[in-house]
């Protein structure tokens, strides 16, 4: 079982078709508020949706089990809520998606986030630390910006 954080935006959307093209089971992370008709075109696809937040550790411990890979593209950066942040999603909700899924035993993980970068700005301290998490995983790990996604693939 795939788990994809981040499903209803562009990035997200799409891996999701992709890998259901592929013959893969895709479970989605989708919160409460999600825009319907994105929740419902999903479903149609064949993903299955759980409701949860990359500030809801207890919903992460969910939607991790029985899963074996995490592709999470999630950032506060378009859909901002309320408690939003990039400390609060960006940098804290990843932290805490990683430590969700290493306890449940997922063996392999994407991050899609800002490039690590040797400049200060408001993305790179958060996406740094969020980016360290995810390598000092247990689990096989890749992190790696949309911006290399979109030139290569």
């Amino acid at each position: 079982m795939n788990l994809v954080v981040g499903a209803t935006g562009t990035l997200g959307s799409e891996i999701c078709r992709l890998l259901v093209a592929a013959g893969q089971p895709v479970r989605a992370l989708i919160r409460a508020t999600a825009d319907a008709d994105k929740a419902a075109r999903l479903e149609r696809t064949g993903v299955t949706l759980v409701r949860g937040d990359l500030k809801d550790r207890a919903s992460l411990d969910r939607a991790c089990r029985g899963v074996n890979t995490v592709v999470s593209t999630a950032s506060s950066t378009i859909s901002r809520q309320a408690g939003d942040s990039i400390e609060t999603v960006d940098r804290n909700g990843q932290i805490s998606l990683f430590a969700a899924a290493k306890a449940a035993g997922v063996r392999h993980a994407v991050l899609i986030s800002f490039p690590l970068s040797t400049l200060s700005f408001r993305f790179s301290r958060p996406s740094a630390r969020s980016n360290g998490a995810w390598w000092r995983a247990a689990c096989r790990t890749r992190s790696c910006s949309p911006l290399a996604l979109w030139r290569y693939g």
